[in-house]
């Protein structure tokens, strides 16, 4: 893709993005809305002396919305996330596009797009699968479907074989004959994890670079001191923001190296990560404002 054309897809995925965020904002308010309802009509029950077992029709209702919108707002923030990963990921493109001059093909383009499948002869844009991951793959697919005893399959195991082969970007396969197929895998949640490997499937966030090389890249191209200073500042956002995560999830399952934390703390640590979404978005909107100063550094004009 010319970086002109680059540029206006970047422009309308920052756009989308702040949409997709702005409604899960939207849902997630009214969650939170529904529940705080449901949590007064049950306050208002036991003001009433309602027996627990009393049937009561109109209170399951408004317990089922607050099931309904917290799955909706639990899929909202999950699609929030991924697009804003797709900007993060088409901006780091279009930076290094400026001030590399190496062009950028519409597939790799896509390849962060939460919505899209990709065809088989498109995964090449993608990073390689090491052949020990398709070769335990295909060894772990095998002995799954190895019966134990007569008819009885691991099916434990063959839930590993396909967690290893999502996170490998593959997928597994029989042939009517029962015979074992690792492919590469189309989907989304795949080219991700090859995309980012293990920073997404852990934290759910797209593989940065570091803050230094950031700095060396924007500085070694002539970007100014105060838009490097900003796009370094984001990036450290982020990775403080998947510390804190790691760390929370690391202390709700009961670290054996750290007892002091207080659920204080931990709920600190919480509400850090919770911002990961908005991180991720200002770094990616940092990154394109700094865009049309690297372009013109590249080319300056006559």
């Amino acid at each position: 893709m010319h970086q002109d054309a680059l540029g206006a897809v970047l422009a309308e995925l920052a756009a989308v993005t702040e949409e997709v965020l702005a409604q899960s904002d939207a849902v997630d308010a009214r969650m939170k809305e529904l529940y705080d309802a449901h949590e007064a009509q049950l306050e208002q029950r036991i003001a009433d002396g309602v027996s627990p077992g009393q049937p009561d029709p109109r209170y399951a209702l408004e317990g089922l919305r607050v099931t309904l919108a917290t799955r909706a707002a639990r899929e909202h923030r999950d699609a929030a996330r991924e697009f804003a990963a797709w900007w993060v990921d088409v901006a780091t493109l279009a930076v290094v596009a400026a001030v590399s001059g190496r062009p950028v093909s519409p597939t790799r383009v896509v390849a962060a797009d939460p919505t899209r499948w990709m065809a088989d002869e498109d995964l090449h844009e993608l990073p390689g699968i090491p052949e020990s991951s398709r070769v335990l793959a295909r060894l772990g697919a095998v002995m799954a479907a190895t019966p134990l005893e007569r008819g009885q399959i691991d099916h434990e195991m063959a839930v590993q074989v396909a967690d290893h082969a999502a996170r490998a970007g593959l997928r597994v396969s029989y042939t009517d004959d029962g015979q074992v197929v690792v492919k590469e895998a189309g989907g989304p949640e795949a080219r991700r994890c090859r995309l980012w490997g293990g920073l997404w499937t852990e934290a759910r966030v797209p593989e940065l670079p570091a803050p230094e090389e950031l700095a060396d890249l924007l500085t070694g191209h002539g970007a100014p001191e105060s838009s490097t200073a900003a796009v370094v500042e984001a990036a450290r956002a982020v990775d403080e923001a998947v510390i804190a995560l790691l760390r929370a999830r690391a202390l709700d399952n009961g670290d054996p190296n750290d007892e002091s934390a207080s659920a204080e703390d931990i709920e600190s640590l919480w509400d850090h990560a919770d911002q990961l979404t908005t991180l991720l978005c200002c770094y990616a909107r940092t990154l394109t404002t700094t865009l049309p100063v690297l372009r013109r550094r590249a080319s300056p004009t006559p």
